[in-house]
């Protein structure tokens, strides 16, 4: 249940039903699936690692455009890595760069309260 509050957290922050990254309405079950998908999907390819378990940390919106979010991916206790997206006119999201990262202290990852509003 977490897991899939974080998609749903992660998609309306990332503007995957709006037209910037700013969370509007609730998501579709369609709108869930694609970020799951691109996460379980393409990111594996791209870092050579498998990611089941993978926790999302937080997102960061790029001030400089609408249609770009850095996700930080929490893949074991000390493997974090930094996921730029980018959702382009046909609404198509993609995985524009992933690379290795620190990760924070295990006590700020549940920096969630308070996003719930985003979920109503």
């Amino acid at each position: 249940m977490r897991t899939h509050t974080i998609y749903m957290v992660l998609l309306l922050i990332c503007g995957v039903v709006t037209d910037r990254f700013t969370p509007e309405r609730p998501l579709t079950k369609t709108e869930q699936n694609q970020f799951q998908q691109l996460i379980t999907t393409k990111l594996p390819r791209l870092i050579g690692k498998d990611v089941t378990g993978f926790k999302f940390i937080s997102i960061r919106t790029q001030e400089d455009d609408g249609n770009k979010c850095t996700v930080l991916v929490r893949l074991s206790d000390t493997d974090c890595i930094s996921v730029k997206i980018l959702r382009r006119r046909d609404e198509e999201l993609r995985i524009t760069e992933a690379q290795p990262c620190q990760c924070p202290n295990k006590s700020e990852d549940e920096n969630w309260e308070g996003l719930d509003s985003y979920l109503s």
